[in-house]
């Protein structure tokens, strides 16, 4: 008998799993794919009392091809408004018949406007949608998110998959910081710290015709070399310039590696690939008053150096040394800009709760408008591998 029952049970366990497998089915739209519009890029902007989404979606024509692309002119820009962001999105079925597919975006554009008026208010739709891609690249437009998603280049508007790439890139080579959706929300949950967006900028460039007697103006591409602070609450409150940006990828330890430039006029212009990196940000808590101290090590490789004066000599310290000094400069840059817009974005109440709790709990209200009275130390490590030894002239 024994046998039976567990057999029994077997079949009704299974029966219970499919039933509620069944009962999941509503959880997202059941919508045809053929009805509804492969959202690639989303943009937010806030105008006229309300928000308007520009979307980038795919459109196939039988000229375009399969796959998204600039040459394949298959990307098109349809936008919605409505008083929040969930009513633009519920409009946008009107304006061209198709639901919003939001599974694939690949990026979001936040315009200035929006931004002022809080991340949350942008992006909790999008949080709270099941459908939407967490995945997604946030960036900031100081302008408008809508001119961002209709950049055009040559042949066409610039792919979302062009946006994307252009965003990773910059990130991985230790320019601006790579953020994703889940990121934000997530920062957003722990309502403690600020956070940073990479800002995206058209580049305006003159262009003339074959003939050489007419120019036109065009934007052939986009750039991202700065990066947008936003309070813990999520409210825009800055940019952090080109060093600025990469000096808070030090103090957050996202740097993983980047290339540097040391110049020196009349004596030499040096290229060095950094790699290798590793950053420790340590607290030191006096009675009174907080401070930190950031370590930075890394390996570098001399990817060219090009001789303007007559003496090398002990050029490879020289290099050191100054490479060092400018790292340390980035990270001191960062620091005095978080400070002066009162906002913790690297982590620091952190830091301080992993080594002392009871401090932490006597600062954490208070931290980021004294932000500004930290102080930081900085000790830089640059070593130069073998490699760029070798091939160092006069060295």
């Amino acid at each position: 008998m024994k046998p039976i029952r567990r057999k029994r049970r077997m079949v009704l366990l299974w029966a219970l799993t499919v039933s509620l497998l069944f009962s999941c089915t509503g959880c997202l739209s059941s919508t045809p794919l053929n009805r509804q519009s492969i959202v690639q890029a989303i943009g937010i902007d806030y105008e006229n009392g309300g928000y308007t989404l520009s979307f980038q979606i795919f459109s196939p024509s039988e000229s375009g091809g399969s796959n998204i692309g600039a040459s394949a002119d298959n990307a098109k820009q349809i936008t919605s408004t409505g008083k929040t962001v969930s009513e633009a999105m519920a409009n946008s079925v009107l304006v061209q018949g198709k639901r919003m597919f939001t599974g694939q975006n690949r990026v979001i554009v936040i315009g200035k406007a929006a931004a002022e008026r809080g991340l949350l208010n942008a992006l909790d739709y999008f949080g709270g949608d099941p459908a939407t891609s967490r995945n997604a690249q946030v960036l900031f437009s100081e302008t408008t998110a809508s001119e961002i998603l209709g950049a055009k280049g040559n042949q066409g508007i610039l792919p979302a998959e062009m946006l994307e790439q252009i965003a990773e890139n910059a990130g991985q080579h230790g320019k601006i910081p790579n953020v994703k959706l889940f990121e934000v929300l997530k920062a957003a949950d722990e309502d403690d710290k600020g956070v940073l967006l990479p800002v995206i900028a058209q580049i305006p460039q003159d262009s003339e015709s074959k003939s050489g007697t007419e120019q036109i103006d065009s934007v052939s591409s986009v750039h991202l070399t700065q990066a947008a602070a936003f309070t813990k609450d999520g409210f825009f409150c800055g940019i952090f310039d080109e060093n600025e940006s990469r000096g808070a990828l030090w103090l957050l330890n996202d740097m993983d590696h980047t290339k540097l430039t040391v110049f020196v006029p009349k004596q030499y212009t040096a290229a060095l690939e950094l790699y290798e990196v590793n950053t420790t940000l340590s607290p030191i808590l006096n009675q009174d008053k907080i401070s930190f101290h950031l370590t930075v090590s890394c390996r570098a490789s001399l990817t060219e150096t090009v001789l303007t004066g007559s003496s090398a000599a002990h050029l490879t310290e020289d290099i050191t040394a100054r490479a060092q000094a400018l790292i340390a400069d980035e990270c001191n840059a960062a620091w005095a800009r978080a400070g002066a817009l009162s906002t913790d974005l690297f982590r620091l109440k952190d830091h301080i709760l992993q080594k002392d709790t009871a401090r932490y709990e006597q600062v954490k209200d208070t931290f980021d408008e004294t932000l500004s009275d930290c102080l930081l130390t900085t000790s830089v490590t640059v070593t130069i591998d073998r490699y760029g030894k070798e091939y160092l002239p006069f060295s």
